[in-house]
This record gives C-alpha cells, structure tokens and sequence, in this order.
C-alpha cells in the first residue's frame, strides 16, 4: 500500500513538473512568435536570397537554443553526472516525452502541407511568403517544443535517455534546413511579376 502511494505522489508530481515546464516552453513560443511577426510586417523580401536568409535565421535561432540548452543541462545543471538507462515504466515521462515528439512531427507535416495548399490559391507575392513564412515557424516550433521538452525531463531525472530524444528531434529538424531547392519545391515564387513587393529592409 505504501508503494503504491509513493508511486501515485511520483506520478502527480512529474505531471506537475511537465505542466509546469510546458507552459514556460509554450509561453516563451508565442512570444517569439508574436515579436517575429512584428518585426516581419515592417521587413520586406524582393529575392529568394532575402528570403532563404531569413528563414535560415529563425531556423538557426531555435536550433541553436535547444543545442546550448541542452549542453547547459548536461555540463552545468547536472555537472555531467547522467547515466544512460531505459526508464521504469512507471516514469510519466516515458510516455509523454516519445507521445509528444511523434506527435510534434506528425503535426508540422500536417499543418506545413495544409498551409502549402493555401499558398498555392494566393496570387499576391506577399500573401505567398506571409503563409510560406508562417508554416516554417510552426513546423519548426512543433519540433523545438518536445525537444526542449525533453530537455527538461533529462534535467529532472538526469537520464540521457531524454536528452537522445531531443537529438534525433534536432537530427530531424537539420534534414529540413531550408535551401534554394526546398523552397523551389514548396513554392513557386515569381518575384519578378509581383506587383507590389515587400520591401528588402530590416531583416536583421
């Protein structure tokens, strides 16, 4: 009886961490996001250079914090004392932090080819770019988030296990680095017929 009591207190109390850390990891999204947006709608693209910078400077961005992140908690938080273990079945974590990747993955697939369908019954250049741009922030936030998750649960439990996760979400996340061919397979952005382009400043 008092194991399974120790187990349910165990139970409650990663729910409440994951919450806890979720909430902080969504919160700091959206704010990201909603500064990007603002900056966005004074910058302005005249060439697929300008463009392609700009994606690969958001992509390098949040790649960059969950790489610093988790260096952060393996050499500084938890002074590199982690061990490689599967975790016990009874650790929440086991199953919310693979659920959440999957399902962080499956849901950027989803929603970029949603949005690349609506890109493509636009007939304005910034209209196109506006969505373009919209659909690369969430299929990339949809992978930050559970990665960063992950991140969290190794800090937690000081399991390499998560942090492997978070890995093979940054592995995946580097395969859809954007390039001039992507974009050119995503899209087809005529910047020479556009009547009323978006200006090429502010960027940085």
């Amino acid at each position: 009886m008092m194991h399974r009591n120790s187990i349910e207190r165990s139970f409650k109390k990663s729910y409440h961490n994951i919450a806890r850390n979720l909430g902080r990891i969504f919160i700091f999204g959206s704010k990201s996001f909603t500064m990007y947006n603002s900056n966005y709608n004074s910058a302005t693209i005249t060439n697929k250079p300008a463009l392609l910078r700009m994606i690969n400077i958001l992509f390098l961005a949040l790649l960059a914090g969950q790489v610093i992140f988790g260096l952060l908690v393996i050499f500084v938080v938890n002074n590199g004392k982690m061990q490689f273990s599967i975790p016990p079945a009874t650790d929440v974590f086991l199953i919310v932090v693979p659920v959440m990747a999957l399902a962080g993955v499956a849901a950027g697939i989803f929603i970029f080819k949603l949005q690349l369908k609506k890109i493509a019954e636009k007939e304005t250049l910034p209209d196109k770019i506006q969505l373009y741009l919209s659909a690369t922030i969430i299929r990339f936030a949809l992978i930050e988030g559970p990665s960063l998750l992950a991140i969290v649960c190794c800090m937690l439990t000081n399991n390499l296990f998560y942090i492997a996760i978070s890995f093979l979400l940054i592995v995946y996340m580097i395969s859809l680095r954007p390039t001039n061919y992507k974009i050119d397979n995503d899209i087809n952005l005529d910047f020479d017929s556009s009547i009323s382009p978006i200006k090429d400043n502010n960027i940085f």
